[in-house]
């Protein structure tokens, strides 16, 4: 078996990365593809300071319930819907293809996914950034190659 390991996070760069591994793929018959999307976790949201530094509002335990409840419920669908545009890429070839969700620092979990499921082929999109862009904002790609055990491949926009 021959597995592959695709990223998404629903953008046209991981959407064409799907459809170049299906249609690279196609006549393989021992493919095994694992969709996986990582929700990232804000830090801030996660650090005590950064919620002791608020300032304090006028917010009903019942509110705030109601609030996560509804960013729950949303960000439930919005992952839903990105792993199912992006499984129906393979849903034509017959492949075995499985969705996952994770939720962490993207490149951290893409690469523990690829240890724990001993993939052969880590599968990326990238949106091209410059060494600016990456310098300050960080890239998923450059990260999961410097950081996979296996071979990756960056799937880059189309000039």
């Amino acid at each position: 078996m021959f597995k592959v390991l695709l990223a998404t996070d629903g953008s046209g760069f991981s959407l064409r990365a799907a459809d170049y591994v299906a249609n690279m793929f196609r006549h393989r018959a021992d493919l095994e593809i694992t969709v996986l999307y990582v929700e990232e976790v804000n830090p801030m949201l996660l650090s005590p300071t950064s919620a002791a530094s608020m300032p304090q509002m006028p917010i009903l335990p019942d509110q705030v319930t109601e609030a996560l409840s509804t960013i729950q419920e949303h960000m439930e669908k919005e992952r839903n819907t990105i792993l199912a545009s992006t499984m129906e890429r393979f849903a034509s070839l017959g492949k075995r293809a499985t969705s996952l969700s994770q939720m962490g620092r993207p490149a951290d979990i893409i690469c523990d996914i690829a240890d724990q499921e001993n993939v052969d082929l880590v599968v990326v999109g990238s949106s091209g950034k410059g060494v600016m862009k990456r310098a300050l904002l960080g890239s998923v790609s450059y990260k999961v190659v410097h950081q996979a055990k296996v071979p990756v491949l960056v799937v880059r926009e189309k000039d």
